[in-house]
C-alpha cells in the first residue's frame, strides 16, 4: 500500500489532531460541568438569547422557573428547566390545528 503522505506531513497531521482532541475534551468537560449546576441571570439571558431585563421581568411576573432564597437575594436557574419552560410556550401552527380538527372529524367517535 502506498503512503500518500510524507512522514513530515503525517507527523504534523497527528500533532494537529492531538491538539484539537485536547481542546474538544476540555470544552466537553467544561460544558458538562456548567450544564448541571445552577446559573445566574446573565447566563440565563445568554442561554435564552434575551436581555437580562427580560429575565428580571419574567421573574417579577412569576412566569419563569427560578430559585431565590428571599426577595432581593441572588436568582438562580437550571438550563433544563429553562428549556422546558420555552417548550411549554409553543404556539400551535394553523396546520397543526387543522390536522387536529381533521382527526376529530374523521376519527372513530361512536359510529359502527
Amino acid at each position: 500500500m502506498k503512503n500518500y503522505l510524507s512522514s513530515k506531513s503525517a507527523e504534523e497531521t497527528v500533532s494537529i489532531l492531538q491538539s484539537v482532541f485536547r481542546e474538544l475534551s476540555a470544552i466537553k468537560k467544561s460544558l458538562s460541568t456548567k450544564q448541571s449546576g445552577p446559573i445566574g441571570v446573565k447566563s440565563a439571558a445568554q442561554h435564552l438569547e434575551v436581555s437580562q431585563q427580560k429575565i428580571y421581568l419574567e421573574v417579577e411576573e412569576g412566569d419563569i422557573p427560578h430559585y431565590q432564597d428571599r426577595p432581593g437575594s441572588k436568582i438562580y436557574f437550571f438550563r433544563e428547566e429553562l428549556d422546558q419552560w420555552v417548550k411549554e410556550k409553543k404556539r400551535v401552527s394553523k396546520t397543526e390545528i387543522l390536522n387536529q380538527a381533521d382527526n376529530l372529524k374523521f376519527g372513530s367517535h361512536g359510529g359502527k
